[in-house]
């Protein structure tokens, strides 16, 4: 993994976001705010809005912003991102928490996804091109990661940061789940490959014991 800054969507995305979703009462203020020009989006794949979470948004007292701004599973149809996009988000996230757990040896505590355009000058091929524009996931924000054992303690260690996170990460039980859990698998399996057969087999099957934790959590 490199570190870079991440560029942000660019004027028409904002102006949808903002026509879509902000208060008529503030939306030319939020376009002309040069704070709100930063415009990155946080996908929550794993939460639906519900009354209360609308309402708030909406509300001026709490504010309305286009940095990491957070576009939730229903908002994602109702702007017409295909379903199938959808799941490459949440195999994109399944990838990157893999390579997390099983080369970084982290845990993934509290780490960040965001939309937006994809590196300049980089041949990416996660590109995803839709309402928002060509984009792609990035992750960021490792402060929090903690050191996981490979064993089950450590399993149960990154079961916990994942339940504990944003609601980035699909739910169980969903067509967004299966890409998730099936790209998560795949690419555990892949890195595997680089280690002795037995040390090898331990780690895809705490992989397979992770996604299992959590199929079966309460």
């Amino acid at each position: 993994m490199s570190s870079e800054r991440i560029p942000p969507f660019p004027e028409d995305v904002r102006v949808l976001i903002v026509e879509r979703y902000c208060p008529p009462e503030i939306r030319n203020q939020i376009l002309l705010s040069a704070s709100n020009r930063a415009c990155l989006i946080r996908p929550y794949i794993g939460r639906r809005r519900t009354y209360g979470t609308a309402m708030n948004a909406r509300s001026r007292f709490r504010g309305f912003s286009l940095q990491n701004y957070p576009l939730h599973l229903d908002q994602m149809v109702e702007l017409g991102i295909p379903s199938t996009h959808i799941e490459r988000y949440a195999a994109m996230m399944g990838e990157a928490l893999a390579t997390l757990h099983w080369l970084g040896e982290i845990d993934g505590n509290d780490v960040e996804f965001v939309l937006a355009p994809p590196p300049r000058n980089d041949d990416c091929t996660t590109t995803v091109t839709n309402v928002l524009g060509e984009h792609t996931l990035w992750i960021l924000d490792f402060d929090l990661c903690r050191s996981m054992a490979m064993d089950l303690e450590g399993v149960k260690q990154a079961a916990n940061a994942f339940c504990r996170n944003d609601p980035f990460y699909p739910r169980p039980h969903t067509d967004q789940w299966i890409a998730f859990s099936r790209q998560y698998l795949q690419t555990s399996a892949d890195l595997a490959h680089s280690f002795h057969e037995d040390e090898a087999e331990s780690r895809l099957g705490l992989a397979r014991k992770f996604i299992e934790l959590l199929e079966t959590k309460k």
